[in-house]
């Protein structure tokens, strides 16, 4: 079993535009899982890792509402947002 994902996140600056390294991760579990990052409910990348963390990186608007990201992670057994 995998525990709650969690997700974290830094914005830096790529040239002429920002981007956020957005982490989701879970404290305990058993690789492999399948982590999605969610924007508002809709899925914008999916990577599947052999550990119990997985980086993303998304582009970010400044002023502008992106609206609520969250982490999805997924086993064979086991699916938690």
């Amino acid at each position: 079993h995998i525990s709650a994902p969690t997700l974290s996140f830094t914005v830096f600056s790529n040239g002429s535009s920002l981007v956020a390294n957005v982490s989701c991760g879970s404290a305990r579990g058993s690789p492999p899982v399948t982590f999605s990052v969610l924007l508002d409910g809709l899925e914008l990348d999916v990577k599947q890792v052999d550990s119990l963390e997985s980086w993303f990186v998304l582009p970010v608007s400044v002023g502008v509402d992106m609206g609520a990201a969250r982490c999805k992670a997924q086993t064979d057994a086991q699916q938690l947002l």
